[in-house]
């Protein structure tokens, strides 16, 4: 699972290459669905992260996906950044994209840790 730190209420930016089971880039043209929730992870609710709860991203909210490359790139706002709980110095928002193309499933992680700046609003 990649992990990344970031600020909080930042505008990121996610990319990465969506590759089949044999390691070669998924076409757009193959693939059906990929959709992304977002939560926090460091609590047993595991609290949902805005509006992030197996949202389509394909082409659409923020995500792009190339057509011959696999290459997928995702902008977050800083809606998306913004820490759950202040009282925190950190927190873990963990990305799952759930993917399907040619009847077949994938899924991808990715951790966020949101850094707390105190003094941003």
């Amino acid at each position: 699972m990649l992990v990344a730190e970031i600020n909080e209420k930042i505008t990121a930016r996610y990319t990465g290459t969506f590759n089949d089971l044999d390691g070669n880039a998924i076409q757009l043209a193959d693939l059906t669905t990929l959709k992304l929730t977002m939560f926090l992870e460091d609590t047993s609710a595991n609290t949902i992260i805005g509006t992030w709860n197996g949202k389509d991203v394909l082409n659409t909210n923020g995500g792009t996906f190339h057509a011959t490359s696999g290459l997928f790139t995702l902008e977050l706002g800083p809606a998306d950044t913004a820490l759950v709980s202040q009282a925190r110095s950190r927190e873990r928002h963990k990305m799952e994209f759930e993917f399907t193309w040619a009847s077949k499933t994938g899924r991808h992680e990715v951790m966020l840790v949101v850094k707390n700046l105190g003094s941003v609003t």
